[in-house]
């Protein structure tokens, strides 16, 4: 709980005092708890399903130092990545640049679990809408944010560069497909993998493109 006010590093939300949040000692910053990913949520939600069926298979989470490594051996197929980097004049943080000779891919990560989903509502007699639901989280923020970040990176690459907003959960499913929603990519580990495995080739000076983002976004 907070004891004053603050911002969350992720979204830029206002968090008011006395609002639960989660600090980040190491950097003075703090997080709300729906970008956070209700990572205490789903840990209490999955020790309730083992006490009700221990014979159901579960499958671990994909820590973020672990999604960070996996990006990381993409290396050798002529990707290039920025990790943990400030949006200038802006408490949020990109978690994930990847760049390819196919574009720009901005990866936002979540420790949010469960069947993906967007319900769309609205159509003819109102405005179409739609929501993406992780498990049983309604998680449209989410999609907000990474919007507002590849549109800095947009800024600053040119619209001559493709540039690719991604939300990636926390684990791998078997047969389990992603979603899209707004333009943005909601993916599992094993699927960006292969989203920028298979990212085309659009032109991009990949070292080039590389670099000048390392300029504008700094590490956190």
């Amino acid at each position: 709980m907070l004891r004053r006010p603050g911002t969350c590093s992720l979204c830029s939300r206002a968090l008011p005092s006395r609002a639960t949040a989660i600090a980040d000692r190491d950097h003075g910053t703090v997080r709300c708890v729906e970008c956070e990913g209700g990572a205490a949520l789903a840990a209490s939600a999955r020790h309730r399903q083992v006490e009700l069926d221990d014979t159901r298979p579960t499958e671990p989470p994909v820590a973020p130092a672990d999604l960070r490594h996996r990006l990381d051996q993409l290396r050798d197929h002529d990707v290039r990545l920025l990790h943990g980097r400030r949006v200038p004049g802006s408490s949020a943080t990109l978690d994930h640049v990847v760049v390819t000779s196919g574009g720009v891919w901005v990866v936002a990560e979540s420790d949010l679990q469960g069947e993906l989903r967007v319900v769309v509502e609205g159509g003819r007699l109102r405005p179409r809408s739609e929501r993406l639901v992780v498990g049983r989280r309604t998680t449209t923020r989410l999609v907000d944010m990474v919007l507002k970040q590849a549109e800095a990176v947009r800024d600053v690459v040119g619209a001559e560069v493709p540039v690719h907003p991604v939300l990636c959960v926390a684990e791998d499913r078997p047969s389990a497909d992603g979603v899209t929603t707004r333009g943005v990519a909601v993916v599992r580990p094993a699927e960006l993998e292969r989203l920028l495995l298979r990212s085309g080739d659009a032109g991009v000076d990949v070292p080039a493109v590389r670099q000048r983002l390392a300029v504008v976004f700094r590490v956190v």
